[in-house]
């Protein structure tokens, strides 16, 4: 009976551990990438604008996701979609600085964690700049911030690119 008292303490010492180890470990993660194209700011605008001109930036969504877009290049703009490849979720366009910066706040069905993807187009010259990066909270959730230290990974850009 000793012995499995011992091992039951062990084992809560170590679940402990990991739970405050994971409160040490970054709440928010972040990625971006650039492309300088050859437009001017205002086609460049309105494509990163245009919800349905994503998969000029992205790689191309799965055949089976359905998109429904509610609204314009405005904020409020709202984007859903359904899949079965990916999970539901919605992204609402809060900001929006005229040929400069759009910001989508982005809800996943079931999901915690709080995303936010941005654009920012700047002038290189005679090419535009275009950024877009996603931003995550991942709250408190241990579990999040674990999966927060390899997520940031799998959005890097690869130097091939």
């Amino acid at each position: 009976m000793k012995i499995l008292k011992r091992i039951i303490i062990v084992v809560l010492a170590i679940i402990a551990l990991v739970v405050i180890v994971a409160y040490f470990l970054p709440r928010t993660i972040s990625t971006e990438r650039s492309v300088l194209i050859n437009t001017d700011d205002s086609t460049a605008f309105y494509i990163a604008c245009s919800m349905k001109n994503g998969d000029f930036w992205e790689e191309k969504s799965p055949p089976t996701v359905v998109y429904e877009t509610i609204g314009g290049c405005e904020e409020g703009t709202i984007q859903k979609w359904e899949g079965e490849s990916m999970r539901n979720g919605m992204m609402t366009l809060t900001e929006m600085v005229p040929l400069k910066k759009l910001r989508w706040d982005i809800e996943y069905e079931g999901a915690s964690e709080k995303w936010t993807y941005i654009v920012t187009i700047d002038k290189e010259g005679n090419h535009i700049l275009v950024t877009w990066g996603i931003e995550i909270d991942l709250g408190y959730n241990p579990t999040l911030r674990y999966m927060g230290l390899i997520m940031g990974e799998i959005w890097e850009p690869e130097l091939d690119e």
